[in-house]
């Protein structure tokens, strides 16, 4: 599924749904994981995670998921120097891809009869 309104209004609903859900928790740039898979705290990291992402009930980015529940269990993943936070989950600083691409409900692989504005 991709990131069409319906999709990400179904996120936005279950985070805000979740009672330990923190709007400006830090953000963490996932372009590189080093990690030890024995390490219980991973493990129940990863666990968690994919135990909602993979019923894809929402959309299509990782990145929230992994923010909230990086909050929720107190992990302080390691920082690169240059890291940048994002203040807000909902933030739409996003521009149209290569050749102004843009997900819309023909991507989504579900049946839907309602238009995505």
């Amino acid at each position: 599924k991709k990131d069409i309104s319906k999709n990400i209004n179904a996120s936005k609903k279950w985070f805000l749904s979740q009672p330990d859900f923190n709007n400006t928790s830090v953000s963490y740039r996932n372009n590189a994981f080093v990690y030890d898979p024995t390490n219980e705290r991973f493990r129940k990291l990863m666990t968690a995670f994919w135990a909602h992402y993979s019923q894809e009930e929402d959309m299509w980015r990782d990145q929230p998921l992994y923010r909230y529940l990086v909050n929720k269990f107190g992990l302080k993943p390691e920082l690169y120097p240059d890291n940048k936070e994002v203040k807000h989950f909902f933030e739409q600083k996003g521009v149209k891809g290569h050749n102004g691409h843009h997900y819309s409900v023909k991507d989504d692989g579900i049946k839907n009869d309602s238009k995505d504005k």
